[in-house]
């Protein structure tokens, strides 16, 4: 980051060392008269106001409970992706591994809501309701369904709803969900540190 009380170059690269600004990649000219007061100049502001904030002791000090409870929000709430909070934290200086381990295990808490929100609505309407037998398709394909669609914001919220409105044997699927969050939380946290590039249709 460029920039002084005159209004010079805002520039954003990628990560280099310990600036929070760095993780943006765009470069907004302060003074130049076509940015001022439109949108990009407002965002701007409002990036630097957030990388005050990540740069706090406040944050460095709370900001893993934020990352659990960020993590573990459906995806029609925490619309941004959880590495908003996981970025800042390990350009602070915190353990990629810890990272991961929060965010997975605040993801796996959050699938396990979005199950028995499922699970007790359908009780509101049935108030005798068998649990799914070993036969059940998300049973029997638990290996794979779980794991794949965890990692997809909607995609995993539907599936945790309907094996709750299934009544499926929640012990025998958690370790499933568990692994999708984990491979969420690595790829997220891979792509942060650079190790890790998405798609170029996807950037």
């Amino acid at each position: 980051l460029i920039s002084n009380e005159t209004g010079t170059v805002l520039e954003f690269a990628k990560p280099v060392n310990h600036n929070v600004c760095d993780i943006f990649d765009y470069r907004i000219y302060n003074n130049d008269p076509q940015h001022k007061g439109n949108v990009w100049k407002k965002l701007i502001d409002i990036a630097l106001i957030l990388a005050q904030f990540f740069e706090s002791q406040f944050f460095q000090q709370l900001g893993l409970f934020g990352l659990f409870i960020y993590s573990a929000l459906p995806a029609f709430l925490a619309v941004l992706p959880n590495e908003i909070i996981s970025a800042p934290l390990m350009i602070g200086g915190m353990s990629p591994v810890t990272i991961i381990l929060v965010m997975s295990v605040g993801g796996t808490v959050g699938d396990l809501l979005m199950f028995y929100i499922g699970k007790y609505i359908r009780r509101i309407f049935h108030k005798k309701v068998k649990p799914a037998s070993y036969g059940h398709f998300l049973h029997k394909h638990r290996y794979w369904i779980f794991v794949i669609t965890m990692p997809v914001p909607y995609l995993s919220e539907s599936i945790m709803l309907i094996s709750g409105h299934q009544h499926l044997d929640v012990k025998r699927i958690i370790p499933f969900i568990y692994l999708g969050e984990l491979l969420r939380s690595v790829i997220g946290t891979l792509i942060v540190l650079g190790i890790f590039a998405l798609p170029q249709l996807m950037q």
